[in-house]
């Protein structure tokens, strides 16, 4: 990204998350930092939005046993 010219940059949305322990106390807490970024173009953001809902739609069942 950082090669493209700063108009096709606007053009991004970007997604990220974390999970697991974001400091070095390994001893007491866990050992795992995890990180994941998407990044998207901003026109295809409502048809990624329809994708996830129906992976969350198929996978809702297997989040609650």
């Amino acid at each position: 990204m950082a090669n493209q010219p700063k108009n096709q940059r606007k053009n991004k949305i970007v997604f990220v998350n974390q999970a697991g322990n974001n400091s070095f106390d390994f001893d007491n807490e866990s050992t795992h930092f995890i990180l994941a970024a998407i990044i998207i173009e901003k026109e295809k953001q409502p048809q990624l939005t329809i994708e996830i809902d129906k992976i969350r739609k198929n996978t809702e069942s297997f989040l609650f046993m």
